[in-house]
């Protein structure tokens, strides 16, 4: 099962400002929150759709899967 969620993230530094932690689960809030950010002073922000799953690797070990899709 695999769970989308939208992240906020600088393209200076490439870490998240927004929608990491707390996750934004729709596209219009992460950017409502780009919008606010770039108001704040951070311009080279976009935003990233993760599709999160587990994958089975071995007996009881999972790891967490990311694929990302980029919107500018």
């Amino acid at each position: 099962m695999s769970e989308v969620t939208y992240v906020v993230r600088c393209a200076e530094t490439d870490k998240p400002l927004a929608g990491f932690f707390t996750p934004c689960y729709d596209r219009e809030t992460a950017f409502i929150y780009q919008t606010q950010l770039e108001q704040h002073g951070y311009e080279n922000t976009y935003v990233v759709a993760r599709r999160e799953s587990a994958e089975v690797t071995g007996m009881y070990q999972e790891r967490e899967v990311f694929n990302t899709e980029v919107y500018v």
